[in-house]
């Protein structure tokens, strides 16, 4: 019995962490493109109300 247990936990845990390693390339491989909506959406918040800009 605890050694069935113990390959459970041990396949679970192969498997949280092939799923974390996926989710950090995505995060990375989003995260990229997202930075650069951000500036551009900022820029955009500028230019509709150059008020808001300096504080």
């Amino acid at each position: 019995m605890a050694t069935e247990r113990f390959s459970f936990d041990q396949e679970r845990l192969f498997l949280l962490d092939e799923q974390l390693s996926v989710q950090l390339t995505l995060i990375q491989y989003i995260s990229g493109p997202f930075t650069e909506a951000q500036q551009q959406i900022r820029q955009k918040l500028a230019e509709v109300s150059p008020g808001h800009d300096h504080h």
